[in-house]
């Protein structure tokens, strides 16, 4: 198997204060580790929570690469999608260099944006109104992309529909100007309004 050709392994065991037991494990990899080799670890602690056949609970890790756990989509608009995450900050051998925040489409065409270490959030922009995107994040280390996050499924809405306004001009040909309709709140000029509007509107 290449994870065995490519690791020391080394643990031992310990009685934790509610009398269960807890295993120290440290693996030591060769120099030719790449970020993928963790991807088996990653998974039983992280997703599955098993050690083989034994549940687990994981009280700390220094696995590199690992992705946010906590990934938060909101919609700013119907052309806009604003993502958050948290972030564990262990200390790590291998340099996170930073995040790769990536979206799709129905189209499946694969498009992403890389944010520098220290954020926590990006706004993607230029989406498609009314679609439905699949949004997923990978860390950037100096050994290679990391693990792959769980993917979040998030709909734009709909573009609402701008507002027609069509104006014209138009001479009164059997009114003659008086001076209260220079004054809005005249009867004369009120009343006059009232047909107008009551002419247009219907």
């Amino acid at each position: 198997m290449l994870i065995q050709e490519k690791l020391f392994l080394f643990f031992f065991l310990n009685r934790n204060s509610s009398g269960l037991v807890s295993a120290d494990v440290r693996l030591t990899f060769s120099e030719q580790f790449h970020i993928r080799h963790t991807n088996y670890f990653y998974s039983f602690l992280s997703e599955n929570e098993r050690l083989g056949s034994m549940p687990i609970r994981v009280i700390n890790d220094t696995i590199p690469g690992k992705p946010p756990r906590k990934i938060n989509v909101t919609v700013g608009g119907s052309t806009v999608l604003h993502v958050s995450w948290l972030s564990e900050r262990t200390q790590q051998m291998i340099e996170n260099w930073g995040l790769r925040v990536i979206y799709k489409a129905a189209d499946n065409i694969t498009r992403s944006v890389i944010v520098n270490d220290n954020q926590s959030e990006v706004k993607i922009s230029k989406l498609q109104p009314g679609t439905t995107y699949t949004i997923w994040t990978v860390r950037v280390t100096s050994k290679g992309f990391g693990l792959p996050s769980k993917a979040r499924n998030i709909t734009t809405p709909h573009q609402a529909p701008q507002d027609i306004i069509i104006h014209f001009r138009v001479l009164l040909i059997n009114v003659s100007w008086e001076a209260q309709l220079g004054n809005k709140s005249s009867e004369t000029s009120r009343n006059l309004s009232s047909v107008i509007e009551n002419s247009v509107s219907n």
